[in-house]
Parts: structure tokens; sequence; C-alpha cells
């Protein structure tokens, strides 16, 4: 099959918005005098001229008293206007949108004239969302498509070289998917045929409004990643994400054994994915890390029966047992925040946290793993101070503490054990030092 060509595309939004006003005649009896459309995910919403509204069917006087106020200078087909309500705020708010230059606002001077790359990426986020809201009305815009399959194109050949490297706002599996779904309205007739299937009137969603709301999301997405990623600067956003991190956080990290930093970096990312798409699919993803993660609760319960049965070892002094006791604490505390996480992670949506909580979120999601390693550390400590402070049981009621040789020989396998893991932790963390400069010299 041929590539579709942008005459292509201007001939099938032409003929599909001919047909639109000559054939969307079924007026809703909820709405007199409105036309009654189906967006693809089964709500319906209402267009009068270049008017739409999602408001429900009994505010109609509302609305209509709210659009007599609008001063109705746009009144030719390139130009929309939205009111809209929210539930969390019902007062009308009304959104001015140019087709043309692709621009959505609540002020209509910002629709009318041009813009620096700053304010007009900031526009045509406001406009694919509009486009998204409202995809059952009118034809997808000029060219649309095409530029839908070459921004997936590229991110399909930046996947393919920098692999979990790249920055693309779509995973390399999930933009050859969209590019292969897209590709198959290549072509003048099977694009046209496309354009023309509809069932309005039914009151099912059509074809054509669903492609309209899939391209018009394609596009949200790469506005939104092009404004995240400060327009193509993108050591300027690692720089700022470095600076990000306060003095507190800082410290927090270092008491949590540094798993807040190594959870903030797939927080971060998984949040900001979440909000370019508009979905939860990145979200979920790093939930089930996550929880495999929080999985330790199953090592707690072994550090656990430890600690218990160590108190039951004879002749044990006071501050062993209270050492003993506190990681006894520390690991019920870890798997009870464990257990928790997982129960509230797996029921509550984190579409509306913004990437700058990130932070917090990587600080909660460490609580477990740093009580049990604290829990850990205190049983080894316990175990140090028997060697030292330990008694026998003597048959006489006499006591005697343990040899030189005792707590020598398990002070040295202890500070052979500590160097083990020392050495580990700063070669590891010298490999992802490395890496994040390898990564900042990449981008730039």
């Amino acid at each position: 099959m041929r590539r579709q060509s942008s005459s292509d595309l201007e001939c099938a939004s032409l003929h599909t918005r001919s047909m639109t006003s000559a054939e969307s005649t079924p007026i809703s009896k909820s709405w007199p005098g409105w036309v009654e459309c189906v967006h693809p995910e089964g709500w319906r919403y209402f267009q009068k001229d270049n008017i739409v509204t999602d408001a429900a069917p009994d505010r109609q006087q509302e609305v209509e008293q709210h659009i007599a106020t609008i001063v109705r200078t746009l009144t030719d087909d390139s130009y929309d206007i939205s009111v809209s309500s929210s539930a969390t705020d019902p007062a009308l708010k009304t959104v001015f949108v140019n087709h043309e230059l692709r621009y959505a606002s609540e002020k209509m001077h910002e629709v009318t004239s041009s813009a620096d790359a700053l304010t007009s990426d900031r526009r045509r986020i406001e406009y694919w969302k509009f486009m998204c809201h409202y995809p059952a009305h009118r034809p997808l815009p000029s060219g649309a498509l095409i530029m839908a399959r070459q921004l997936l194109e590229c991110y399909i050949m930046d996947s393919l070289r920098r692999r979990s490297e790249s920055h693309a706002p779509f995973r390399l599996e999930q933009s050859k998917e969209l590019l292969e779904y897209l590709e198959k309205f290549n072509g003048t007739e099977n694009g046209t045929l496309m354009l023309k299937e509809t069932t309005m009137g039914s009151g099912v969603p059509s074809r054509s409004s669903a492609i309209v709301e899939l391209v018009s999301w394609i596009l949200l997405t790469s506005a939104r990643h092009r404004q995240l990623h400060k327009y193509g600067q993108r050591s300027v956003h690692n720089l700022q994400s470095k600076s990000n991190q306060h003095i507190s956080f800082l410290l927090i990290s270092a008491i949590c054994f540094g798993a807040p930093r190594s959870h903030l970096h797939r927080t971060r990312e998984a949040l900001s994915t979440m909000k370019l798409q508009g979905r939860a699919d990145a979200w979920a993803e790093f939930m089930d890390v996550l929880h495999g993660e929080l999985g330790i609760s199953v090592l707690a319960t072994v550090v656990l029966t430890a600690a218990v049965s160590f108190l039951a070892v004879p002749g044990i002094d006071n501050v062993t047992i209270i050492v003993t006791l506190v990681t006894i604490a520390f690991t019920l505390a870890s798997i009870m925040t464990g257990i928790y996480l997982q129960w509230q992670t797996g029921k509550v949506r984190f579409v509306d946290i913004e990437p700058s909580l990130a932070p917090l979120l990587a600080t909660f999601f460490s609580v477990p793993f740093a009580l049990l390693t604290w829990g850990m550390v205190l049983f080894t400590s316990a175990v140090l101070l028997y060697s030292i402070l330990g008694y026998e049981a003597q048959l006489d009621t006499s006591v005697g503490r343990f040899g030189r040789a005792t707590y020598t020989s398990v002070f040295v396998f202890s500070f052979v054990f500590v160097c083990v893991i020392g050495v580990n932790v700063t070669f590891f963390r010298h490999l992802r030092h490395n890496h994040r400069q390898a990564q900042q010299q990449t981008d730039l």
C-alpha cells in the first residue's frame, strides 16, 4: 500500500466535515436544538454550531445563558468553543479552540495569534486535550495522522538505538503496536472509508471518533513529552532533577541505607510516563517490581524467628536482651509496613500525583527495607554483645564470662564480613555513578 498523502487526508477531512454537517441530524431529545455526539468511551456530549458541551442535560438553560454572554466573534468553522464543568468545580468553564493554529486556551486572544515556543506548546497541549475530549463532532486536522505516524517511527528508532536509555514517551512494543494500527488507514480509499463510517443516532461510538481520539492522544503525549524534556534540552532536565534533591531527603536516604535514592529514579520515571500518556501502564509495571521488593517480608520472618530463638539462650545479659527486643520490634515493623504498602499500592490510583512528590513516595517505599536492614544490624550487634558480655550458667549458680578467644574470633569474622559488604557497596555505587555520568554525556 502506498502512503497516504497530505492532500488525501485533506480530501477525507473535507468530505467528513461536509458529511457531518449534512448527516449529523439526530437532535438530542434531552437537549432540544443540540446534536448528540458519542465519545469513544461511551459517554455523550452535545454540539450546536461551533459550541460543544459535556454538561448534564438538566443544565441546558444554564449553558445557553452562559453562551449568550460570550462575545461571538469566533464563528467560522476553524474555531470551537467548549463549555464544561468538573465534579470538583460545578462552575461552567469556557475554552476557545483554533483548529488552524491548533491552539486552545481559556483566553480568547491567546488562540487568535501565534506565540513563542513555551506558550505555543502549552496551547497545543490544551488543543490536543480538547480533541481527546471531544473527538466525535469533527475530523482530524489536516496532516495529523501523518504526523502521528512520523512521531511513532522516530520513537521506535530511538528505542532501537538507546533501548532502556531511551527518553521516548512510548515503549518500543507500544510504539510498534500503535504504528501498525495506524498503518491500516494508509491510502486514500481506506482512509476515506474509515472516515465515512458513522453511527450517529444509534448511541454507539463511531470508528472515526475512535481514531480521532487515538491520534489526538498520541500527539498530546508528544507535546507533553516535549514540554517535560525542556523542548529538547535534556541536559537541563537532568540537572534540574538532580538539584531537586533536598538535604533532608539525602539525610533520610543515608539513614535508610540509600534505598530512597534507588527508588527515586524509578518512581519519578513511572510518574512522569503516567502523566505523559494519561494512563497507568508505566505505574503498573513499576508496582510489579515494587511488589517483588516488598516481598522481603518472607526474609523478615526468618530474622524474626532467629531473634526470638536467641532470647531463649540461657545466661543472656540485659543489654543483649534489650538490643534483641529492638531487633524484633524493627522486624515486625518491616513486615507490617510492607504488607500495608502492598495493600495500598494495589487499591490506590496514583494518576493525580505530581512527579514532584516522587521523593516522598520513594521514602515510603524504602521503609520496609530500611527497617529490616536496621533489624539485621541490631541482631548482629546483639550477637557481638553476647560474645563479650554473655554468661554461662554453672551448676553451682556461679557465672563466668566467655573467654577472649570467643569474642575475638566473632569480631574477626564480623570485621571481614563488614569489609566485604563495604567493598560491594562501594563497587556498585561507583558503577552507578559512572553510568549516570555516561548517560548525561550522551544526552548532551
